[in-house]
């Protein structure tokens, strides 16, 4: 379950994986600071930083947005375990990378998560209207659709989540020294 509370004091964690790496977090409050009050998670992480210490993760996804959703999920269905981490609060607002082109639609394609966007309300694009006082333009476009961020962040991680991957947002990551083939990771809430 999420990690809410109050925190006297911060908590190192290491989290093993099997690529050798190890990380390690600090528990703390929702402004970084140790005793910084309660961490409210409107989704709430799927573990808490010191379960997340207790595993060996394969792989550890910084960014829980399209690539790093999708990661997930293909990793996860593959047998991964998979950490997915992202410093904000979900669902969240975005407003880049709402139109996918036929590229991106042949991707979820070739996953099997084709009826995503149809799911999730995707509108369809045909053309590109530019206006400009009594001009107009139409520009014909290749097929593609239009569809929320929110919705589709949110339903990438709810897939790689149903696939095995572990979500934890509101959490920081930073990559923190190692030796060899080790690398640290400090995690923070």
């Amino acid at each position: 379950m999420g990690q809410s509370g109050n925190f006297d004091k911060p908590q190192e964690i290491t989290i093993s994986m099997k690529t050798g790496r190890v990380a390690k977090g600090f528990v703390s409050g929702p402004d970084g600071t140790p005793s910084g009050g309660a961490t409210v998670l409107c989704w709430p992480s799927t573990l808490s930083l010191q379960e997340a210490a207790r595993d060996v993760w394969d792989v550890a996804i910084v960014g829980a947005g399209p690539s790093g959703g999708l990661a997930a999920h293909e990793l996860a269905r593959r047998g991964a375990s998979v950490l997915l981490i992202d410093k904000a609060t979900f669902p969240r607002q975005k407003v880049c990378g709402c139109c996918m082109n036929t590229a991106a639609l042949g991707i979820l394609r070739a996953v099997g998560l084709e009826t995503l966007p149809d799911q999730l309300g995707a509108r369809p694009l045909h053309k590109l209207l530019f206006v400009e006082g009594k001009r107009r333009a139409n520009i014909a476009l290749p097929p593609g659709v239009a569809l929320s961020r929110k919705a589709f962040d949110a339903a990438l991680i709810r897939q790689a989540m149903a696939a095995g991957a572990s979500f934890s947002p509101q959490t920081t990551a930073t990559l923190d020294g190692g030796t060899g083939r080790f690398r640290w990771l400090a995690l923070g809430r």
